[in-house]
C-alpha cells in the first residue's frame, strides 16, 4: 500500500553471564516509506542503540552502566507488495590487535569482551589477544580508555611495561576520527627497577584509524621523517565507518 509505516524494534542484550541480575532495554524507530525506497536494497536508518538498564519491580536503584549496540537497517520492496528488512547489530568498535605478537589490552570501561578476558585488582578489564584476535566493545561515551601491554616474554633481552602514558583515549563515535597514525611504545623496564640508558624509547607500534590507513601506514611514514622507521602492523580500532557495509576501523 502507498503511505509510511513506523516500526519500533526492542533490544534487550542478554548480559547475565557478565552481571548478576540485570535488565538492560533499548529501541529502534524507524519509519518506511513505500514511495521513497521502492524496490531497491537501501540503507534506511544507522546509529547506536543505547540499552540502559531496567529498575526491578518496586526499586529505583539501578548500577549497571548503559550497553550500546550499532545497529543498521536495510528495506527492500519484494515483488512490489512484501517489505524485507534486514537488522545488522554490530559492536559500537572494535579493538583489533594487528601486530605480530600477542598483546594485553586493558580497559577500565565496562561491557568490553574478547575470547580470553579476566578482571585486575583494580576492576579493569584485561584481554589476552593472539594476532589477528580483538576486543568487542559496546561501551557508552563518546571514546574508550586502553592501555597495551606486549605479552611476550623476552629471552636474555630487555623486558617492557605498559604502553608509554599508561593510557590512550580512542575515540567512538563516527564525528570524531584520528587525523594520522598514532605512534606508541612499549617501555623498556629494568629487573633493578631504573631505565636503561641509550636503549631509546621501547619497541614501537602504531595505531590507525581504519583498514585503508593501515594499508597506508608504509607511505604515510615515508612523506614523515620522523617517522621514517614505521612498519605497517598496529592496532587496529574498528567502529562504524561512512561506507553502508564496513566498519570504520583503527589498527
Amino acid at each position: 500500500k502507498v503511505g509510511s509505516t513506523t516500526l519500533v524494534v526492542m533490544l534487550e542484550p542478554d548480559v547475565s553471564e557478565f552481571v548478576e541480575n540485570v535488565r538492560l532495554s533499548g529501541a529502534i524507530r524507524f519509519t518506511w516509506d513505500r514511495q521513497i525506497y521502492g524496490d531497491e536494497r537501501k540503507l534506511l536508518w544507522r546509529n547506536d542503540v543505547v540499552c540502559r538498564p531496567v529498575p526491578h519491580s518496586g526499586s529505583s536503584d539501578v548500577t549497571s552502566d548503559a550497553f550500546v549496540f550499532h545497529a543498521r537497517i536495510f528495506v527492500q520492496l519484494v515483488e512490489n507488495q512484501h517489505v524485507n528488512i534486514d537488522i545488522i547489530l554490530e559492536p559500537r568498535a572494535l579493538v583489533d590487535n594487528k601486530l605480530p605478537i600477542p598483546i594485553t589490552i586493558r580497559t577500565p570501561m565496562p561491557h568490553t569482551y574478547s575470547r580470553k578476558s579476566s578482571i585486575d585488582s583494580s576492576g579493569s578489564t584485561l584481554h589476552n589477544l593472539e594476532p589477528g584476535m580483538a576486543v568487542e566493545v559496546y561501551t557508552v561515551g563518546p571514546s574508550i580508555a586502553i592501555s597495551i601491554k606486549c605479552m611476550d616474554k623476552p629471552i636474555g633481552g630487555t623486558p617492557t611495561s605498559w604502553v608509554e602514558g599508561e593510557w590512550i583515549d580512542l575515540p567512538l563515535t563516527s564525528d570524531f576520527r584520528l587525523p594520522e597514525p598514532l605512534r606508541c611504545h612499549f617501555p623498556f623496564t629494568s629487573y633493578s627497577g631504573a631505565s636503561y640508558d641509550g636503549l631509546g624509547r621501547g619497541p614501537e607500534f602504531y595505531i590507525v584509524d581504519g583498514v585503508e590507513a593501515l594499508a597506508g601506514l608504509g607511505l604515510w611514514a615515508a612523506d614523515n621523517k620522523a617517522e621514517a622507521q614505521a612498519i605497517t602492523s598496529g592496532i587496529e580500532l574498528a567502529i562504524p565507518s561512512e561506507s553502508e557495509t564496513q566498519q570504520r576501523t583503527f589498527s
